[in-house]
């Protein structure tokens, strides 16, 4: 059989491309795969099975008990009735709740999306920043944001902004995973040139970012030109001020 040790989308891909196979010969020598969470990497090994003329597959509680799919149900809606754009309130698997915008223009839809539920930086102006922060948004539960919203309008959504709740590289691990889903030929394959990230200027995750070599467009949100200004409504600007944030 085949033995697939994982709960990661590497695992599963590998679980697909066997399935293929197997699909291609007709289940002639057909095998058993059997999808079994491990708490560190995975493994992939080949045995003959006794039986023949079927795929097993693990009962579904055992899926359950190993795997969680992690999605954004709509619960509130608000459309304008001036252009269109679309608010959403999504509720996620834990009762947590975050907001995503939708609007059209003549190239096609953006969507603005959440990567925290709250958010720890305290600026003053951010409604956000006022309810305090509660977690850290998924990979998973952010792709979620942009699929929740293309099944509610019935049209692929185009471009994205991290421009929702939370500061996105605060929660940096995360937010990279989202971009290699969301640019990905297997995934939402939504190119890094439609893709922008705002942060309010954690400067070492900006020079890392830059690193990497990304193709999505940065945005700093300084909000004033002086630092005296600034350390009023941005608490941000006493580690990182406007030379080190603004002057990149």
């Amino acid at each position: 059989f085949f033995h697939i040790i994982s709960h990661t989308a590497g695992a599963l891909q590998a679980a697909a491309a066997l399935l293929r196979q197997l699909l291609a010969e007709g289940l002639a020598g057909a095998q058993r795969l059997v999808v079994r969470r491990f708490a560190a990497g995975h493994a992939v090994s080949r045995q003959p099975d006794a039986g023949r003329g079927a795929v097993l597959f693990p009962r579904a509680h055992a899926l359950k008990e190993s795997f969680e799919i992690r999605n954004t149900e709509i619960a509130i809606r608000r459309v304008s009735k001036i252009d269109g754009t679309k608010k959403y309130l999504f509720r996620l698997n834990d009762g947590e709740m975050i907001e995503s915008v939708l609007m059209k223009y003549k190239h096609g839809y953006s969507i603005c999306i959440s990567t925290q539920v709250g958010c720890k930086m305290g600026c003053t102006f951010c409604a956000t920043g006022k309810s305090g922060f509660s977690r850290d948004l998924l990979p998973s539960e952010m792709i979620s944001e942009i699929q929740t919203a293309q099944k509610d309008i019935g049209e692929r959504i185009s471009n994205v902004v991290l421009m929702g709740m939370g500061e996105p590289l605060d929660n940096y691990k995360n937010v990279l995973r989202f971009l290699e889903l969301v640019s990905s030929e297997n995934g939402l394959n939504i190119g890094m040139r439609h893709i922008s990230l705002s942060t309010c200027g954690l400067v070492e995750k900006i020079y890392d970012l830059a690193d990497r070599k990304l193709q999505l467009t940065l945005s700093v949100s300084l909000h004033s030109p002086d630092n005296e200004s600034r350390n009023k409504i941005m608490p941000i600007n006493k580690r990182w001020n406007v030379e080190e944030g603004g002057g990149m």
